[in-house]
């Protein structure tokens, strides 16, 4: 029997889930934000201005989805020097559109696990996603994650750091978070700050972006599809269809160089094209050891796409 792992017969809408305008340090208004995005292809923006909660419920319309949501900073503020200094960015995505959100919580120390912890937790509470952002900006090694709960996602690619000069794919640290454990979902996005206009090389915009699938472009639809991990991540590259059927994992996509399926341990798979040809799908035996699979596809430009990571259990 196949099982659709990204299910079939829901619309495709991108979205970017890390946007800053100038209601924090952004150069553009939510209004110039979501005209560039949409124009761009996009059909969802998660405003998430740092530290302050502001709904744009009003942006919402026919064609465009408003999320609202915050960013908010534990940084290591121990450490005089913003060169080295750690932190843990989250951006937090309101599950309703309403707006009883506006108070936000004091952030707890750096180096305070379990006031990070219950910090994370209440969040939640109060109805919000809670996305861990791009590890690499924010200097933090495998420790600084372990024991850190209650996340619903991480940034799997981040375009402003990789704008920077900073690597923004974060592929090894999604798995070590899985590996640790945590059933969490991953996204690609801009973090969008627009020092630079749209259409100059060093822009920060549409370089990362989430593909969701929901059954309609409402607030409700959306956050059910992210609750439920209907989407991926990109930097280009389309998944098509993803699948478990036979005791395989299947999947096909656009044009790719290379197709790589990741578990838990070593056991993995590569599916590379040869000379000049590209490759559009394959497969990957499923074994009961492993404790999650997924998949990444490079695209002939280099550009890569993610799939969340599915448990066998």
């Amino acid at each position: 029997m196949r099982k659709d792992l990204l299910p079939a017969g829901l619309r495709a809408y991108k979205a970017n889930l890390h946007c800053h305008s100038t209601f924090s340090d952004g150069h553009l208004t939510v209004e110039q934000l979501k005209q560039g995005y949409q124009q761009a292809g996009y059909s969802i923006i998660a405003f998430s201005d740092h530290d302050h909660f502001y709904p744009h419920n009003a942006l919402t319309d026919a064609n465009f989805l408003a999320l609202n949501a915050f960013e908010a900073d534990i940084s290591e503020n121990s450490e005089p020097s913003g060169h080295i200094r750690r932190c843990y960015h989250l951006c937090c995505f309101a599950k309703t559109d309403g707006e009883d959100y506006k108070e936000i919580l004091p952030t707890p120390d750096y180096q305070d696990k379990d006031a990070i912890n219950a910090y994370i937790r209440e969040l939640n509470a109060r109805g919000f996603l809670v996305q861990y952002n791009h590890p690499n900006w924010s200097l933090q090694q495998a420790e600084d994650l372990r024991n850190i709960h209650g996340l619903w996602g991480m940034e799997i690619f981040n375009f402003s750091a990789t704008i920077d000069g900073i690597d923004g794919n974060q592929g090894f640290m999604y798995d070590v978070l899985l590996r640790d454990g945590n059933r969490l979902f991953c996204t690609a996005t801009d973090d969008n700050h627009n020092h630079y206009p749209f259409g100059h090389e060093q822009c920060d915009s549409f370089g990362g972006f989430t593909v969701i699938l929901a059954e309609r472009l409402d607030y409700p639809s959306v956050i059910d599809a992210l609750e439920r991990g209907n989407f991926y991540a990109s930097e280009g590259p389309q998944i098509h269809a993803l699948y478990v059927e036979d005791g395989k994992i299947h999947v096909s996509c656009s044009p790719a160089r290379h197709i790589r399926f990741t578990t838990d341990g070593r056991s993995a798979k590569s599916i590379n094209a040869v000379g000049n040809a590209f490759v559009n799908g394959g497969s990957f035996e499923l074994q009961n050891e492993y404790a999650y699979v997924r998949v990444q596809i490079t695209g002939p430009d280099g550009t890569m796409a993610h799939s969340n990571a599915y448990w066998l259990s």
